[in-house]
């Protein structure tokens, strides 16, 4: 059941890095490219992420459970560790 908590983990990592890498990676000149990364980058994470909660879902309510919350929290790990980044930066560079 453990597992479940990991890959949900695992997996929340993996959102917030493809995501990163995305919108790091968007090419300024030609929008239709850059439609074309965000799109494709999310249509990759929301299989990825499905493919994890049917899996679980087949164990049980319990490990569908546990793969939610490991996604949930590397979630709001990232977002607090991004913005804990930014605020950084802003206090090297405001001073």
């Amino acid at each position: 059941m453990g597992l479940w908590l990991l890959a949900g983990l695992c997996v929340g990592w993996f959102n917030g890095v493809t995501q990163v890498w995305t919108v790091a990676r968007l090419p300024q000149s030609y929008k239709g490219a850059a439609l074309f990364w965000v799109v494709g980058g999310a249509l990759l994470r929301w299989i990825v992420t499905l493919g994890m909660l049917l899996m679980a879902s087949r164990q049980g309510v319990w490990a569908l459970c546990l793969a939610l919350l490991g996604l949930w929290v590397m979630r709001w790990v990232l977002i607090l560790r991004v913005n804990a980044s930014k605020s950084r930066l802003v206090q090297r560079f405001s001073s």
